[in-house]
């Protein structure tokens, strides 16, 4: 099978071939040719599969010889990635997945995690060695209602036994009858308290304390143009909390998000964001909006926005629908071309770009074999496929000594930074950065080397960071070993021990800390920097929302209502941030100190600006910067997101600067490795490693969900959204550890999951969501029809025409599928189930629907097919998903056996049976396994599900099984194994 796709007057191809039993056993990686039928090229790239007797998946290799391998014996799997690290799991009967071991026959570091289930199929206990187990407990609709977390402390009062007889949680809720989330309660004896509208929309957030900055939020919707059952506003009242000026009457700094129109289509077009003002003593009396708008092509793509100051970038398209330009007026309100003549590879991953510089420079990338970034360059030579490079250069290694190894299983093993001396003399050095990882694929030793034209051929080893673990994923010890004179000032990561009983911290550098300095949710109070104890404090979000450093200042912040950082005062300087459609930054204001409450800044004069192609931050303008040539610059970032380099608007190498991190992101800078005069800065922008904001007041890096500390390489606060957790990856469980401690090969840009890293097929398509507004958009209203993630339009799915259905497509855009017309009575709200990002993935709309990673979740509409698991877009074959998708297709094969069981005793009793049976519903098809008649050709009496191991009669199913029941008269019955 071949499957083509135009491009340019060329056609990208990928073909996959199948052996005698019609298993697709490899399959290409795409390639180009001009015609679709012509011969296979020499250089083809084949990925493989292999199969045993049983038609199980026992190897999946890729064009390099890396390989997968995978193991049975009887109830268990045993999955070993390329680089020989392996994990085994475990399922019982019914399919649950009963226990993970990680790095199998490895003594004192074989880590057993075993799991529980009650009768509904739901977790229920999570063991992981001596540690108190995770609990959680449901109802009867398999609602979650109780969670007792380590991370936590304290009962949050919530009344609930489970049939273990366990009481005591750290987390309760409750729902209304039409199954939306009522009440919250956590270990701080905080309620947070929803309600909703006839329509089961969001109205109000209330909470049973105010601490810390706290407010009420509030929704409306319908009112915009074109806006009938849209999203409207949201509204956080927040006010000036902590100033003991104003008490009692607290002045409002109330924040809105607001959208004002949409189109025909429901794409919107005009939004806002205003900050209230008011008068003595706290009455509110206008808002200030910052207003944007937005355009749109036949095609639904996005060609120009407006900021608040008036200013517009424009978006530009190839033939293909991939972009190529991006120009704008951003800052000085000059016209620039912020990148242009996009190239792209087989792939569609960007390999060369333009930047609009005085002196056009030209940015570079290169991938290997499995489309993993090995090269970039910043160069001032128009040739997108030369060596030559100018500005700065990285170059990656995945295995020893190569581009291309068997032994490559995602990790960065070495990244060579090379550098010249904005002097323009043709000195130049290079820092040589190689990083080791242990069993469990953990980062363990980051060693620094480097040389110079002075010593070509000589690597001089400069330091190097070394790093142990405990079986949870907790960091128990740091050190840093400095090999040369003259390194001075290493970054040097806290000295900190760990309490295995709640992951918390327990003493830093020496210092041993108390229970208060946590809150019971498991915030980090206490912060440690040389020479003082600072201590923050959290709002009822688990927010921070002020941050004291003794002596010398307090820093506050404010979030709107959708946990966007808008409001930020340090030391009496306050800083407005205006977000764009996606949630993007898209804007900063100064104020003359704080906010008096009637003068504020103009919109068409901005602190900052910040413009982005495809997703992700190109350019900035900052009138605070003193060097004429830094007030606009382009950012130059790695596999990550992190920023390396910021190219001044001369295009200079005098103006360039540069930015290099150890491996959890403390900055490297020329002092600490005898290398002054590169560019090597700690000043520049905020935005620095992996897509975070770094405050300088703080030293932690703002996460949106919460806050990361690079010096201990962990987050100061639990991860608050479950689905981060992966029962295939037990290390995933721990709250507060930072990408399961592989800081190379994954990011968590919101806080909340950890993602695959970037290899650059990201770029370019401002129509794709960030992982950033994944969970936002899309975390409730879809279902599973046939392999397709089906999004009904809402006020949940802002830009989607509400009551309508889209198709969420892998890379992350979205397709009108039609109008959606629930006969009466109304169908059930489908409720979130955890959206999953799953990088870039082929499958990533099949892996969102996996319900918490669990095979046992999955069903016939689910399957991961062998050839989409190795062969996705992205840059490895991840042994998670592989091992997911031989338990499911070993599921499959059990229901199928069942399925053709029942149908034979089906027919033994007289009736005639049909079986795989397509029915059409609003909804899309229902595949039943099987349909019943009382002969043949005669009355339909029924369906029925047959149902063996794990497979789940989900939420999707239910949907049009009900729609058949009510509206076609059609009876399906639930058959499961064991149960009759």
């Amino acid at each position: 099978m071949t499957t083509v796709a135009p491009i340019a007057q060329i056609w990208t191809i990928k073909e996959t071939q199948y052996d005698a039993m019609g298993r697709a056993y490899r399959t290409t990686s795409p390639f180009r040719e001009s015609s679709p039928t012509g011969n296979l090229p020499s250089l083809t790239r084949w990925n493989y599969t292999f199969y045993d007797s049983l038609s199980r998946v026992i190897q999946v290799m890729t064009p390099d010889n890396a390989a997968v391998n995978t193991a049975y014996a009887g109830n268990q799997v045993t999955v070993t990635d390329q680089a020989g690290k392996s994990r085994r799991s475990v399922t019982n009967a019914l399919g649950h997945l009963t226990a993970v071991t990680e790095n199998p026959g490895g003594g004192t570091g074989e880590y057993i995690t075993n799991y529980q289930y009650d009768v509904l199929n739901n977790l229920v206990k999570v063991t992981q060695g001596a540690q108190p187990p995770r609990l959680f407990a449901y109802d009867s609709l398999s609602r979650l209602v109780a969670v007792n977390n380590p991370e936590q402390s304290f009962s949050c009062g919530f009344a609930w036994t489970d049939p273990a007889g366990n009481s005591i949680w750290t987390m309760g809720y409750t729902y209304d009858s039409n199954g939306n989330l009522l009440t919250r309660s956590d270990a701080d004896a905080r309620v947070t308290t929803y309600a909703y509208d006839a329509l089961n929309r969001p109205l109000t957030v209330r909470y049973n304390n105010y601490n810390n900055g706290s407010a009420d939020t509030d929704f409306t919707y319908d009112t915009a143009t074109n806006g009938k059952g849209r999203f409207a506003t949201a509204i956080n009242k927040s006010t000036r909390w902590y100033s003991t000026a104003d008490s009692p009457n607290y002045k409002p700094y109330w924040h809105k998000e607001a959208v004002s129109a949409y189109d025909a289509l429901g794409r919107p077009t005009a939004k806002s964001q205003g900050f209230m003002m008011f008068s003595a003593p706290n009455v509110p009396t206008t808002w200030k909006d910052y207003t944007m708008s937005r355009t749109y092509n036949a095609a639904g793509m996005i060609t120009s926005e407006t900021y608040p100051s008036g200013r517009v970038v424009s978006y530009g398209y190839d033939v293909a629908g991939r972009g190529n330009s991006f120009t704008g007026n951003l800052g000085d309100g000059n016209q620039r071309n912020y990148a242009t003549g996009t190239i792209y590879n087989e792939a569609n991953q960007m390999t060369c770009e333009v930047f609009g510089t005085t002196t056009p420079l030209y940015h570079k990338r290169k991938y290997n074999l499995r489309y993993q970034l090995c090269d970039l360059k910043v160069s001032d030579s128009p040739s997108p496929t030369d060596n030559t490079w100018t500005h700065g250069w990285l170059n990656y290694q995945y295995g020893p000594g190569t581009a291309d190894s068997a032994n490559n299983n995602g990790n960065v093993l070495a990244v060579d930074s090379w550098a010249k001396k904005t002097d323009n003399s043709g000195n130049w050095v290079m820092h040589q950065d190689k990083y080791e990882y242990d069993a469990l694929n953990r980062l363990f030793r980051f060693t620094e080397s480097g040389k110079s034209v002075a010593s070509p051929s000589t690597l001089t080893e400069y330091f190097k960071q070394t790093f142990e673990y405990d079986r949870w994923g907790n960091r128990t010890n740091q050190t840093v070993t400095e090999t040369t004179a003259g390194s001075s000032g290493l970054p040097t990561p806290q000295a900190i021990t760990i309490n295995p009983n709640t992951n918390r911290i327990s003493s830093v550098n020496g210092y041993n800390l108390l229970s208060s300095d946590y809150t019971n949710s498991g915030n980090l109070r206490k912060l440690f920097v040389p020479g003082a104890t600072h201590t923050a404090y959290y709002d009822n979000e688990n927010r921070m929302t002020r941050y004291y450093i003794p002596s010398t200042n307090n820093s506050y912040y404010f979030y709107d209502a959708g946990g966007k950082r808008v409001r930020r005062v340090i030391g009496g300087q306050e800083t407005w941030q205006v977000y764009g459609f996606e949630g993007e930054l898209k804007a900063e204001y100064n104020l003359a100190g704080q906010f008096d409450g009637v003068t504020c800044p103009a919109p068409a004069s901005p602190t900052k600006e910040y413009g982005y192609r495809g997703g992700q931050l190109l350019v900035v303008s900052d009138s605070t910067e003193t060097d004429p040539n830094q007030k606009f610059k382009w950012l130059v970032t790695d596999h990550l997101g992190s920023t390396r380099m910021e190219v001044g608007s001369t295009g200079s190498l005098a103006t360039t600067r540069r930015h290099d991190y150890a491996p959890f992101g403390e900055e490297l800078f020329g002092g600490q490795r005898g290398t002054m005069g590169y560019g090597y800065t700690t000043a520049g922008s905020r935005q620095k490693f992996g897509t975070y904001e770094r405050d300088d007041e703080t030293g932690l890096d703002f996460a949106e969900a919460r806050y990361f500390s690079s010096v201990q390489g962990r987050f100061t606060s639990p991860d608050s959204f479950i689905g981060s957790a992966r029962r295939l990856v037990p290390q995933s469980w721990n709250r507060y550890s930072y990408v399961i401690n592989n800081p190379l090969k994954y990011t968590d840009p919101t806080g909340l999951d950890w993602i695959r890293g970037s290899s650059g097929n990201t770029f370019w398509d401002p129509n794709v969501h960030n992982p950033n507004d994944l969970k936002r958009l899309y975390g409730k209203g879809y279902s599973i029809v046939n392999g397709q993630t089906l999004v009904v339009g809402s006020s949940n799915h802002p830009g989607l025409k509400a009551g309508h259905l889209y198709t969420f497509n892998a890379n992350g855009t979205t397709t009108y599928r039609g109008a959606y017309n629930p006969p009466a009575p109304t169908l059930p709200v489908i409720q979130d189930v955890g959206v999953r990002l799953a990088a870039t993935y082929i499958v990533a709309a099949k892996y969102l629907a996996q319900n918490g990673g669990n095979p046992a979740g999955a069903t016939a509409d689910l399957l991961l097919d062998a050839s989409d698991i190795a062969f996705g877009s992205e840059d490895d074959v991840d042994p998670t998903l592989l091992e997911m998708g031989v338990s499911v297709q070993a599921n499959k094969a059990a229901g199928d056996a069942f399925r053709d069981e029942v149908a034979d005793e089906l027919r033994r009793a007289g009736k005639y049976v049909e079986t795989e049976v397509r029915v059409e519903t609003p909804f899309g098809a229902r595949v039943h396994d099987i349909h019943v008649y009382d002969r043949q050709g005669g009355t339909l009496q029924g369906a029925v599900e047959a149902k063996v191991g794990g497979s789940r009669y989900h939420t999707a199913q239910r949907t049009k099984d009900k729609y058949l029941r009510l509206v076609r008269k059609l009876v399906t019955q639930v058959i499961r194994k064991g149960k009759g």
